[in-house]
């Protein structure tokens, strides 16, 4: 009877700190052996309190992360050309950037062989929803038509308002990378864990790439969506990559 007692305890103590700073929606819990050893327990009483949220809908685990505080993950599309913060208002959630760099700089590698020039604006930025972070974007525009841009405007229009260029398309590719360091901080996350990595070429109705960037967005905090044509899936622009 103590040992149930006591993963009730566990559990209500847990429940009790969801929605704190430390357990916001997304938000990764200690390790199960971390909080053996907070509470003074056995692994397996852990686990049993922790199912029990999970039973409650509260918190889920993912191979990979770990447990995790549940959250309603936003739905971003890749079928159409827009910006986040615009997908962001149309799924009923405020939008919220949080500029983390501006300076024309020489581009990434990746960024100049795109772009095909050694100078560049740089942008970075901080996306939140509704207060939480959900990704952050870098973005490269060649400095030739970025010399009007400021630090203000940057904070208050997306690149594709400000550039001022009818924008004929692009190329997006999804990959999965870990956290880094400077990443983790950012979105609250630990060091490693797996994100969503999206690589765009945005390009002018002349097809010449004006904006290059890569953003990473935590994956228990949205998704992405495409719809399939009733075509073949290569039709589609889906390109399988086969394992080393």
């Amino acid at each position: 009877m103590a040992r149930e007692i006591l993963y009730l305890e566990i559990a209500r103590a847990l429940r009790d700190q969801l929605g704190s700073e430390g357990y916001g929606p997304g938000q990764l819990l200690p390790s199960e052996g971390s909080l053996a050893s907070t509470f003074g327990v056995s692994r397996v009483t852990v686990r049993k309190a922790l199912e029990r949220l999970t039973a409650e809908g509260l918190i889920d685990s993912r191979q990979g992360f770990g447990w995790f505080v549940v959250a309603v993950p936003l739905r971003q599309s890749l079928d159409t050309l827009t910006t986040i913060d615009a997908q962001f208002e149309a799924a009923g959630r405020r939008p919220e950037r949080r500029l983390l760099k501006f300076s024309f700089t020489r581009p990434e590698p990746r960024a100049r062989a795109v772009l095909g020039c050694n100078s560049t604006l740089l942008v970075s930025r901080l996306n939140l929803a509704d207060d939480e972070p959900i990704g952050r974007n870098s973005a490269w525009v060649p400095q030739d038509l970025a010399l009007d841009l400021t630090r203000r405007s940057v904070e208050q229009h997306s690149l594709h308002e400000l550039l001022g260029l009818v924008l004929a398309g692009a190329t997006q590719v999804v990959t999965a990378v870990g956290s880094s360091p400077e990443d983790s901080v950012l979105l609250g996350i630990s060091i490693g864990t797996p994100l969503l990595q999206i690589n765009r070429v945005t390009r002018d109705k002349r097809a010449r790439p004006v904006l290059y960037s890569e953003a990473v967005y935590n994956p228990l905090m949205t998704e992405f969506v495409t719809e399939l044509p009733a075509a073949s899936i290569e039709s589609a622009g889906l390109r399988v990559v086969q394992g080393a």
